[in-house]
């Protein structure tokens, strides 16, 4: 392991065996800014990738640092407004009051690739300036985090963690169901008692990502109407699978299995709002070597047309 690596500029890093990472500072608006970088030992090319990191970051620093400010005011603000006492915080107190002083660069399995190591970690870390920088527990910071490539997904307040979920509360339908956002698939989704069945609904975000208040709406509309959308999506897939029958029968192993046996014992199976009225309908055919999945998409004005074929094994 070598005691130091030469960065952009001449710019060294030196590495600080009790933290287990390379340590740098760089100027930035007559300001110091200090650079962790951490390497990924699994990854052979790790401080090639450290490197080529520092130098997409140090080269356009400006641009990186609005990025994520940016992204604070964005995303972070109006969490910190919903759930403070306190007076309502403006994106533009976070621009004045908050300034760049720490930043990681941590390889953490980021792609290899032929001429750049994409994908990358960096941190971006502001603190408030009004704190005495002596006193570090009384320190406000905001730290944004991601990839140079993909953008700045994950924000922390005071070095814990925080995300939209805060904002995304249980939601009551109105035929009673509570609809719960997963943070797994960023999305809301839940059972829901539709169509004489209970169908697992999967709400869309919206535009935003602060809320699925378009797809809850267009759940409501649905339910209102939901037998004749039912009868639509049927509809779709009978006139739209006679093609796929062979391949249906290879697949689920049972050469005789007609169209109408299938329309006959399928059932739903979820139902998926979007954002722009667009709507998923699905429904399950259960058979001996593989259950076949139909889903009819299409929107609220338009209907239900297009028909898509899912073979899920056992357990699937």
């Amino acid at each position: 392991m070598a005691d130091k690596l030469i960065l952009t500029d001449g710019v060294e890093a030196v590495y600080d065996e009790p933290i287990g990472a390379y340590m740098a500072t760089v100027k930035y608006h007559e300001c110091e800014i200090k650079v962790t970088l951490i390497e990924y030992e699994e990854n052979p090319d790790t401080i090639d990738a450290l490197k080529y990191a520092f130098a997409k970051f140090y080269k356009d620093i400006e641009k990186w640092d609005s990025a994520a400010i940016d992204a604070i005011c964005n995303k972070v603000v109006p969490i910190l407004n919903k759930y403070s006492d306190n007076e309502i915080v403006m994106p533009d107190d976070i621009r004045l009051n908050f300034e760049l002083k720490i930043v990681v660069i941590h390889d953490d399995e980021h792609v290899s690739m032929v001429t750049k190591p994409d994908g990358v970690w960096v941190e971006l870390t502001y603190i408030d300036k009004d704190h005495d920088p002596e006193d570090y527990k009384e320190q406000m910071s905001l730290a944004a985090a991601g990839t140079l490539e993909g953008g700045f997904e994950d924000f922390y307040l005071n070095d814990v963690m925080i995300c939209g979920t805060h904002l995304f509360e249980p939601r009551e339908l109105s035929n009673g169901d509570v609809i719960e956002y997963s943070p797994l698939m960023e999305i809301y989704s839940g059972e829901v008692d539709i169509l004489n069945d209970n169908v697992e609904c999967f709400f869309e975000m919206d535009e935003d990502e602060l809320g699925a208040e378009k797809a809850f709406e267009l759940f409501e509309k649905v339910y209102e109407k939901s037998d004749a959308f039912d009868k639509m999506a049927r509809k779709a897939i009978f006139q739209n699978i006679e093609p796929y029958m062979k391949e249906i029968r290879d697949t689920l192993a049972d050469f005789e299995l007609t169209i109408d046996e299938i329309m006959e014992d399928m059932f739903p199976d979820s139902i998926v709002f979007g954002n722009h009225g667009d709507l998923e309908f699905s429904y399950m055919f259960l058979g001996s070597d593989a259950d076949l999945k139909m889903t009819v998409t299409g929107s609220y004005n338009m209907g239900l047309t297009s028909l898509m074929i899912e073979y899920l094994d056992e357990g699937e």
